[in-house]
């Protein structure tokens, strides 16, 4: 079974393929790495549940300005 990043390695190359392609072969790169980039997301949500990564624990909603703890302005 393919992993997330695996995917997005996948997806990576097709762009870069879709870069290097004439005219009128880029769609179709990059559709294939468009499907990849989903099929890695649609793997990050079976594997994290939807709504993984929006609130850390405590329910303090995420913010990425923010600095780590310990660290100040």
């Amino acid at each position: 079974m393919l992993t997330a990043p695996e995917c997005l390695l996948k997806a990576n190359n097709f762009e870069i393929a879709a870069k290097m392609a004439p005219p009128g072969q880029r769609l179709v790169y990059f559709e294939q790495a468009m499907h990849w980039r989903r099929l890695a997301h649609e793997i990050q949500v079976e594997r994290l549940g939807p709504f993984a990564g929006e609130d850390e624990p405590g329910g303090e909603p995420r913010s990425p300005n923010r600095l780590a703890p310990g660290l100040s302005n």
